[in-house]
């Protein structure tokens, strides 16, 4: 996959997400989403949410279900709880399915509830 030739991007939304995951950041996300187009497939706009939410760019992942779940998780891992629990619920009002995902974010809301 080339860098700076959106012709040559994966087909496969997931791939994409990890192949920029790590530029998923402030300094570096608008830079690289556009140089690295997401794939036009259905969870294309999940992935793009995750990586702004990455990145602490919430206000260009406005509500959906798996910014709110990554920006919980992220504001947790630096210390600030009080934000990542206004995500991690706002993300179980959301995304309602029985998986590992819902399971996470209960698990991050009972270790914030024990501090």
């Amino acid at each position: 996959m080339g860098v700076g030739n959106p012709a040559q991007a994966t087909t496969d939304a997931a791939q994409w997400f990890q192949s920029v995951r790590q530029y998923c950041n402030p300094v570096e996300v608008e830079t690289r989403k556009s140089w690295q187009l997401a794939p036009q497939t259905p969870e294309r706009e999940m992935h793009k949410a995750a990586c702004y939410a990455l990145a602490g760019r919430i206000d260009r992942a406005p509500n959906h279900y798996m910014a709110l779940y990554h920006a919980g998780a992220a504001r947790f891992d630096l210390g600030d709880y009080e934000v990542a629990e206004g995500y991690l619920k706002r993300f179980l009002v959301e995304y309602t399915a029985d998986d590992g995902w819902t399971g996470s974010a209960r698990t991050t809301l009972e270790r914030i509830g024990d501090r």
